[in-house]
């Protein structure tokens, strides 16, 4: 008889220990869906590049397309160049350009609706550019990289590059990156 009592409380014993590990798996796996879908998607390497000065960022991403940019404001000089974050987005899979020249005169145009935008990604006639707002207003860098997404015109299925663009300020203190991919 002893024998029949153990069995039902060690079969308890199991039991508990299984739902409690069972939890544990569960709990983990939700954490690490979690962490992975804040930086994973397309251009979602940029969260983990220089956290401590990200200002304010948008990710809209979806299975048929989706949008995303980051602001960075360092308030001091030379925190950000092109070469460090060149070599960042090459590290990361995108293709970049040669940077050019980005005047605060050409900067001050990109306005729509009394805001300052980034029309490059949607154009500057686009409702849509009111989605990506700019804070940088002073002589900068513009530069254009290839990402490997591409971009799907809704109504003639056309497809084109999907480019994300790195704007840094002209003195390094500053940076933004803006990417659309899928339709739209």
């Amino acid at each position: 008889m002893g024998g029949c009592v153990r069995a039902p409380q060690l079969s308890r014993g199991v039991r508990r220990t299984e739902a409690r590990e069972s939890k544990i798996l569960l709990f983990t796996l939700m954490l690490c869906v979690a962490c992975a879908t804040a930086s994973c998607g397309p251009a979602g390497f940029w969260k983990s590049y220089q956290r401590t000065w990200i200002i304010d960022s948008s990710s809209d991403q979806g299975p048929w397309g989706g949008t995303r940019w980051v602001q960075w404001d360092a308030e001091k000089p030379g925190a950000f160049g092109p070469p460090g974050v060149v070599s960042f987005a090459e590290k990361n899979g995108w293709r970049c350009g040669e940077p050019r020249e980005a005047t605060a005169a050409e900067l001050s145009a990109w306005v729509m609706s009394g805001k300052p935008i980034f029309p490059l990604v949607y154009g500057k006639d686009s409702l849509s550019s009111l989605e990506l707002p700019r804070h940088i207003d002073a002589d900068s860098i513009l530069i254009r990289c290839e990402t490997g997404w591409i971009r799907v015109d809704p109504g003639t299925n056309a497809e084109t590059p999907a480019y994300g663009y790195i704007l840094i300020q002209r003195d390094g203190s500053r940076m933004a990156v803006y990417h659309h991919w899928g339709e739209g």
